[in-house]
């Protein structure tokens, strides 16, 4: 770590009087004073500054692993102060303690290490929380995730929690503003209840989607007598429309795939009874001076799904 040729190393002295000219001795020694004490230096150099965050980096892993082999309560809030004093990295940094803590079934200073997590903490990070805590069972941990999911704004993964702890009151709740045909587990989960009322939810979110889909153009040819802004419109409108009903379409054959596989006969008759006819728009041109677009039905897309459920129930998926 020479600063240039001929200069003096950075050298520090641990409590011993040990001296280190490197944070990774400090680190080996396991004499973190000595490494902060280093890291300070580095800092204040012109020349190592630039290396400093990586350095800092690797102090705060080695100690973190440190203190979490110790295990004692002594180490716990060493460890809580080190998160506290981190700038950067810390929600990754809390993640890392957490598998650790998770691994040592230590309930405790994983709700700990949680607490210290911030708003950009990430999703996958948290479902670990919420796979582990979950498992436990206990009521106090599900008003803890509820609480923690909230303070770092993470409400949608509240489903995750409803569904562990088999929670359909606060399901219910959330299902009001935060439902989507994206949130499969909790379409799969509403599935499974095979009951009318929770069909009906998500038969619901595809009645809102079909009520979004502007009127079909006329199902025939289009004349235009000049080709430009026009035409360009009526394709424009042909396409968004054709768009939104294959959007639609894949909507109601994804939920006919939840509802076949949870065994749920009246969902899977329901979403296929939403599906809609779609179009083609063929671009015909100039004929005898007059521009032609032709629209015409397409059923495949509902073929598609109808065969989909025929072959469920002759196969007794709904058995």
């Amino acid at each position: 770590m020479l600063t240039a040729c001929g200069e003096k190393k950075i050298t520090v002295k641990g409590a011993d009087g040990t001296e280190y000219e490197s944070y990774q001795e400090c680190c080996t020694a396991q004499d973190y004073e000595a490494a902060h004490k280093y890291l300070a230096k580095m800092q204040n150099d012109e020349t190592l500054s630039k290396d400093y965050n990586d350095a800092k980096e690797f102090v705060f892993k080695q100690e973190a692993l440190f203190l979490m082999s110790q295990g004692d309560e002594t180490a716990k809030k060493r460890i809580i102060y080190l998160l506290k004093e981190d700038n950067n990295n810390n929600n990754d940094h809390i993640a890392m303690l957490i598998d650790l803590a998770i691994e040592n079934d230590d309930e405790s200073f994983v709700k700990t290490l949680g607490n210290q997590y911030t708003e950009s903490a990430n999703t996958e990070n948290l479902k670990k929380m919420i796979e582990y805590l979950s498992s436990k069972k206990s009521e106090n941990n599900k008003d803890y995730l509820i609480s923690l999911l909230n303070k770092v704004s993470a409400e949608s993964l509240i489903w995750n929690v409803a569904i562990k702890y088999d929670d359909e009151q606060l399901l219910e709740e959330y299902a009001k503003n935060h439902l989507s045909l994206y949130n499969e587990s909790v379409l799969n989960y509403y599935a499974q209840k095979n009951q009318k009322k929770y069909s009906e939810m998500i038969i619901g979110l595809l009645g809102k989607e079909k009520a979004g889909i502007e009127g079909r153009p006329s199902i025939g040819t289009r004349n235009f007598h000049s080709c430009g802004i026009n035409t360009d419109e009526y394709k424009s409108k042909c396409d968004n429309y054709k768009s939104d009903v294959s959007s639609l379409n894949n909507a109601c054959s994804e939920v006919l795939s939840i509802a076949i596989k949870n065994k749920n006969r009246y969902l899977a008759q329901r979403a296929v009874s939403f599906c809609m006819t779609n179009i083609e728009c063929n671009d015909i041109g100039w004929v005898n001076h007059t521009y032609k677009i032709q629209v015409t039905s397409n059923d495949q897309e509902k073929k598609n799904t109808i065969k989909t459920l025929q072959d469920a129930i002759q196969s007794g998926a709904f058995n």
